[in-house]
């Protein structure tokens, strides 16, 4: 059985907007993977790996 512990933040309105940001991009590039993944697999049936979806990622960068 694993332990799980639950906490409490109060960010303060500055940090809300910093995490609300970075939780926002971080949907983007979520999103933007996985479409770019289901439209390889639709166009020719190619699986695309996590390793080759990284490098994207830091080509992107």
């Amino acid at each position: 059985m694993l332990k799980t512990f639950k906490y409490r933040i109060f960010p303060t309105k500055k940090q809300l907007k910093n995490l609300e940001t970075t939780l926002d991009e971080c949907r983007w590039l979520y999103n933007h993977l996985l479409e770019m993944r289901k439209t390889a697999y639709e166009l020719s049936l190619i699986h695309i790996s996590e390793p080759t979806r990284l490098l994207s990622i830091s080509y992107a960068v």
